[in-house]
């Protein structure tokens, strides 16, 4: 058990009344709200302190006694000594009826005396901590009136304001709120090395002073430290020299601009250390301020000048896009120019037999006014082909312009394009660009104009195909090569036969009626003036795709053509193939030679078919240019690997075309303008087969 289970015990024994019984129970547990319980508690707290021995554990108890007796009883230390003061009084009482108890009482009493010196002792030290803390509190007091003044200052010094009207303001704060202190500045002016001396806000504009005869200020210059002004220099500068003068420097890292001079009488100046040091701080914050606004000055006047010069470059920007759009559209109708000699090449060779059968006939003078009907055709074939000779020089191909450009770039100019396609044509148009795409040198409207025409035709086959249901897809993708880089569009649309791809750069062929045939035989000139390389992928009612490949640019000088000498007309004997896919010139010309009645011709419609039947029996092949899948120039070059390239002549309607007059020039092939008259035809083709 223990004394509390034990005391409890003694009163129920001896029937005391409860409160003694309740009191030994609870008298080392504080019950707040009982007010014979706290007496008990701090009672059982003095007994403690009474009767411990150890000083660490009397300390502590000692707190404790203290804060519980203020707290719960509300009395002080002095009211604790008197109440311990009693203590023998009872004491002797009690020991008289419990002898048995007088040492330990004894012990009690004595401690009790040393515990009132002690108490004491703290009261007395309490009073002059109480008078050094009350001084104290009235320092700091001043010193936070003080503080508060120096954060309103750097409030307001870190707006960007001029520095003299900054200094006028430091002046008028330190007259209405500060009057321990008064301020003087010498201020640099600005790029230079003049100082002035401000006295006062009513002398703002100063006078002029020479700091290197006044040596505290050249020593705060050069320190970068606070400097205590001395006798002789204040007599110097005639200020009161019952003043203390202290130097503050305003400098920013390497920039000056001057210095805060502190007055304060000087039989306080020793009580104002903490506040010399906010003075300090307030200096480099003054510093912080002018080099703010000069900087910001400075960032100013160059912002300034970078929005005139940004303004000129958006006028310029807006000026080159105005005349980029024009060069586009410019490039655009310059392709459709390139494409008229080819309508030209074809209506000359409409006309070729036309004015050849005239002349076969008209060699017939069996019925005179036939005779001169076929003469009215022949003059107006001529008039005709005098005509378009004229309106091809006219729209004869110029020079390609190209310039720094890259395909991703041209593809994006036409995003507006494409969106106005997503929308009105419910189709998905998915663009797809590799930056790894280099720049090229490129004709930019011309490109535009390959992939408009390219994506209208995919439209119109997709619209074919879902008959305005959602599904259609147009795939628009650059790709980067090893040796160049791929343009391709594909779409799902209702695609192509295989014997249909051949057919579709030729002019005026359409697989659509609303489609005139020219939009991908202009795609083809572009891709020639760009030498670039095509494929095209179809399936029927599955896809369509467009694969353009570009390498290099085009050397762009004209060439001249070569100059043709011809031999006199001599008959010969000789085997000739003639190749031309207009069926009219090739039975025109077989019957010009045929009529000589000495020659074996073999005419051919294809290309692809002449190279078939050819072989070293041939005198003479006479080709076409312009042909679909097998051109005139490959048939060259199927002779010239046989070693027989001296046995080949052309007729073309377009001598003048860049790829044509380069082949013609570089091979010196032997070439007749189409149309052609018959007897000159008859003679070049004698001459030929002469040499």
């Amino acid at each position: 058990t223990n004394h509390i289970r034990m005391g409890m015990e003694f009163c129920s024994f001896y029937n005391f009344p409860e409160i003694f019984k309740t009191s030994i129970e609870s008298h080392t547990i504080l019950n707040i709200g009982d007010e014979a319980n706290k007496i008990l508690f701090i009672a059982n707290q003095v007994a403690e302190l009474l009767l411990t021995e150890d000083e660490s554990e009397k300390t502590i108890i000692f707190k404790e006694l203290e804060n519980h007796t203020k707290k719960l009883l509300h009395l002080s230390l002095s009211e604790i000594e008197l109440t311990i003061r009693g203590l023998p009084e009872i004491m002797e009482a009690f020991t008289a009826d419990f002898p048995e108890m007088q040492k330990d009482l004894k012990k009690i009493v004595e401690t009790g005396a040393a515990l009132i010196i002690t108490l004491m002792k703290k009261e007395i030290e309490l009073i002059s901590l109480t008078r050094e803390l009350t001084d104290t509190s009235k320092k700091l007091a001043n010193e936070k009136i003080f503080l508060s003044h120096m954060l309103n200052l750097s409030y307001f010094f870190s707006s960007l304001i001029p520095p003299i009207k900054l200094i006028s303001s430091l002046f008028e704060y330190f007259d209405n709120f500060i009057n321990e202190f008064s301020i003087q500045f010498i201020y640099r002016l600005p790029d230079t090395d003049v100082f002035i001396w401000i006295k006062g806000r009513d002398s703002i504009n100063g006078s002029p002073i020479d700091i290197s005869t006044v040596p505290c200020l050249l020593k705060s210059k050069i320190s970068n430290e606070t400097v205590r002004m001395e006798k002789e220099e204040a007599i110097l500068l005639g200020k009161d020299v019952n003043l203390t003068s202290l130097i503050f420097p305003i400098s920013y890292h390497n920039n000056f601009f001057g210095f805060l001079i502190l007055d304060v009488e000087k039989n306080k100046y020793l009580e104002f250390d903490l506040e010399m040091t906010y003075v300090q701080i307030l200096s480099n914050i003054i510093a912080n301020s002018f080099q703010n606004f000069f900087s910001f000055e400075a960032m100013r006047n160059e912002t300034h000048k970078k929005k005139f010069i940004t303004n000129e470059l958006i006028s310029s920007d807006k000026k080159w896009n105005n005349s980029r759009e024009t060069i586009i559209e410019l490039q655009k109708a310059e392709i459709i120019g390139e494409l008229l000699p080819v309508i030209f090449h074809k209506l000359k060779n409409k006309l070729t037999p036309i004015l050849g059968y005239s002349q076969i006939l008209l060699a017939r003078p069996e019925n005179a006014p036939i005779s001169e009907k076929l003469k009215k055709i022949e003059k107006n074939a001529n008039d005709l082909t005098s005509q378009l000779n004229m309106l091809r020089d006219h729209f004869k191909p110029k020079r390609v312009y190209k310039e720094k450009e890259n395909l991703n770039r041209i593809i994006n100019h036409l995003k507006s394009y494409f969106d106005e396609i997503k929308v009105a044509q419910n189709i998905d148009i998915r663009l797809e660009t590799d930056d790894m795409v280099p720049d090229d040198n490129l004709n930019a409207g011309q490109i535009e104009t390959l992939i408009v025409n390219i994506v209208d035709n995919s439209v119109i086959s997709i619209k074919e195909k879902y008959k305005g249901r959602s599904g259609g897809i147009i795939t628009v993708k650059t790709d980067f090569q090893k040796d160049g880089y791929r343009l391709i569009i594909r779409d799902n649309g209702i695609g192509m036969s295989e014997e249909t791809i051949p057919r579709i750069w030729t002019p005026f062929f359409s697989l659509f009626p609303e489609r005139t045939g020219i939009g991908l035989t202009v795609c083809e000139k572009v891709i020639t003036n760009h030498n670039a390389l095509f494929t095209v992928r179809a399936q029927e009612n599955e896809f369509s795709e467009f694969e353009i490949y570009f390498k290099k640019s085009l050397l762009e000088d004209k060439i001249p053509l070569v100059d043709l000498k011809y031999n006199p007309f001599t008959e010969l004997q000789g085997k000739i193939m003639i190749v031309d896919d207009e069926v009219y010139l090739v039975d025109l010309m077989k019957e010009i030679l045929m009529s000589e009645g000495m020659l074996d011709v073999v005419s051919v419609t294809s290309g692809k078919e002449a190279l078939k039947m050819m072989d070293s029996s041939f005198d003479l092949v006479i080709s076409d240019i312009r042909m679909p899948e097998v051109n005139g120039m490959d048939i060259y070059d199927y002779l010239k690997a046989r070693k027989m390239e001296s046995r080949f002549m052309v007729v073309t309607a377009d001598p003048l075309s860049d790829d044509v007059s380069n082949f013609l020039r570089d091979n010196r092939v032997l070439y007749l303008k189409k149309p052609f008259e018959l007897m000159k035809f008859k003679k070049i083709v004698m001459e030929k087969l002469s040499l």
